[in-house]
């Protein structure tokens, strides 16, 4: 399915474009909200809005990504993703707890050619960079 029509249901890929598909071995719901999940979901082509204000609409490509989602604890959602393409390499965790608070934590490297409002764009979002080049980027909030 495409982003767009994902983020009718979760609302916090709403700026991002590109398909989704979903392989589950297992999926709880309890009260009508996800309790338990396992299986692999694939994410492709993936592009979001310049998040450097710089007068371009042109959309920003972050490429495909692979998330395993796994062991958590009861009514939680836990993953690892890693990318399968694109302008960055990255690989994380991603958690979303029963309140509903999720933590985004990954380290990432642009490639060689990578988009230079995308480079930026982690200059100024991320840590500075390990010995390998890649920046811890951390994201939490709430659903």
């Amino acid at each position: 399915m495409s982003l767009t029509t994902l983020a009718l249901m979760v609302p916090a890929v709403k700026s991002a474009r590109g398909q989704a598909s979903a392989t589950l071995s297992s999926l709880e719901i309890e009260n009508g909200r996800v309790s338990n999940v396992r299986g692999e979901v694939k994410l492709a082509a993936i592009e979001v809005a310049p998040f450097i204000p710089n007068g371009s609409q042109n959309p920003l490509p972050l490429g495909d990504y692979t998330v395993t989602l796994g062991d958590a604890p009861p009514g939680s959602i836990a993953g690892r993703f890693i990318d399968t393409g694109g302008p960055l390499e990255v690989a994380g965790t991603l958690a979303l707890d029963a309140a509903r608070q999720f933590t985004f934590d990954a380290l990432i490297k642009p490639r060689a050619g990578a988009p230079q409002m995308l480079v930026d764009g982690l200059n100024q979002m991320a840590a500075d960079p390990d010995a390998q080049g890649r920046r811890r980027l951390t994201l939490t909030g709430s659903l």
